[in-house]
């Protein structure tokens, strides 16, 4: 299961293969989420002041690299590829069979929803690693219940209007691909904050949301 500062780095990829935002902006964004994150922890110390700006300094993230809205941002990082071919994903680990079939039947599903490569390559990847090691009811258990807690920390009291969100994405793909269902539940993929978050940033590129 991924945490949030593997979400951030899936995310801040999105951007950067579109030239929305830079290395540094990335940097910027994933340090104050891990002194967010560690301002949580249990004994933790309150983060020290932040120190004035000189004069004429220009803070890393205040220029964005393009004039564009949020809502702008969020459809240009979640617009999907050229076609099928456009799709690259890792080698499956030792052990994990893989066919042609199979990979037609993935680049196909990815390009009619109009996926970007950083979400397919990723699900790619999710689903090889469960493939390689499917996890027991005790695993899918552990990881439902640390999942719901991850999106607890991500979207607060918005967290179950969110998960609603997602779940819709997964019905509506699903009606042209049942197995999609049985998929997500057997690979533990159902539980993943990652996998939810990209649904909800996803349903809301595409104004299903």
């Amino acid at each position: 299961m991924m945490s949030e500062t593997e979400v951030h780095a899936v995310m801040g990829e999105a951007l950067m293969s579109r030239g929305l935002a830079t290395a540094e902006q990335v940097q910027a964004d994933r340090a104050s989420l891990e002194a967010r994150i560690a301002s949580e922890e249990p004994g933790a110390q309150p983060a020290p002041a932040p120190q004035p700006q000189q004069p004429g300094a220009v803070p890393a993230q205040a220029v964005p690299t393009k004039p564009t809205t949020d809502d702008e941002l969020t459809q240009i990082a979640f617009a999907g590829e050229a076609g099928p071919q456009s799709y690259r994903f890792e080698a499956p680990p030792r052990g994990v069979e893989s066919s042609l079939e199979q990979e037609v039947t993935f680049r196909s599903f990815f390009h009619s929803e109009g996926l970007p490569q950083s979400i397919a390559g990723e699900i790619g990847r999710q689903w090889s690693k469960a493939c390689a090691n499917p996890p027991d009811a005790a695993a899918l258990e552990m990881g439902r219940q640390q999942g719901m807690q991850a999106l607890s920390r991500m979207w607060g009291a918005e967290r179950d209007a969110n998960l609603a969100i997602a779940q819709r994405e997964v019905q509506r793909m699903a009606k042209g691909r049942p197995e999609i269902i049985a998929m997500l539940d057997q690979s533990g993929m159902g539980n993943s904050p990652w996998l939810a978050a990209t649904l909800v940033h996803l349903a809301k590129a595409k104004g299903r949301a």
